[in-house]
């Protein structure tokens, strides 16, 4: 639900989404664009995968056991295993309507974290004036990539992928994008902090334990 909701968000802003300037940044448009229309079919094909492997699960699981039991194979066990893991966790979806709910949820909170974007880059009003909200749902997408990347002597890939966003898609200046991407961390990482460190005591969390 995760996966399909933010992919869905990333790619209709990729397709959607105007950028600033001439040159450079046209040539960036045209590739998300490409790139966002990519995207929505992929999350089209995978919601439709997924619903065919939930439908058909059983019965594909049951032929390559017997497979595996006629001629076993290492990777083939592992791959069972995979998609009996994975046809474990669809059974809680087992209605579409849990998915559709799921999913919906799941894009209000990416919707969320897009505000957030939004509104720090408003903060720098000389930086970006004519950044909107589509905007951020473009940028959120490019730090949801670099929050997953670690680069070698520079650090972790969001604050790297905030800045080329800002500057390279969007024209954004380099020393006001650096200190925006800086804020954009704090905010999507360590905000929520100290009300989670609240929840976790609550909830009897041993901070020794950990």
């Amino acid at each position: 639900a995760d996966a399909i909701s933010q992919g869905t968000a990333a790619g209709y802003a990729d397709g959607q989404v105007k950028m600033n300037g001439e040159g450079e940044s046209g040539g960036y448009q045209a590739a998300l664009q490409r790139a966002g229309y990519i995207i929505s079919a992929a999350v089209a094909g995978l919601v439709a995968l997924l619903y065919l492997f939930h439908r058909h699960a059983p019965g594909w699981l049951a032929w390559l056991k017997k497979r595996q039991e006629r001629k076993p194979w290492e990777f083939r066990r592992r791959y069972m295993h995979f998609l009996e893991t994975l046809a474990q966790g669809l059974n809680g979806l087992h209605r579409g309507q849990t998915l559709l709910v799921a999913s919906a949820l799941t894009l209000l909170l990416w919707v969320d974290v897009s505000g957030s974007i939004w509104m720090v880059v408003k903060a720098y009003p000389e930086m970006l004036p004519q950044f909107g909200l589509g905007a951020g749902v473009l940028l959120m997408g490019l730090t949801a990539v670099g929050s997953v990347a670690q680069l070698p002597a520079v650090g972790g890939g969001f604050q790297v992928l905030t800045i080329f966003g800002l500057t390279k898609i969007f024209g954004a200046d380099s020393a006001a994008a650096t200190s925006a991407a800086l804020i954009i961390w704090l905010v999507c990482f360590y905000a929520i902090a100290p009300v989670g460190v609240v929840i976790a005591t609550h909830e009897g969390v041993s901070w020794r334990g950990i």
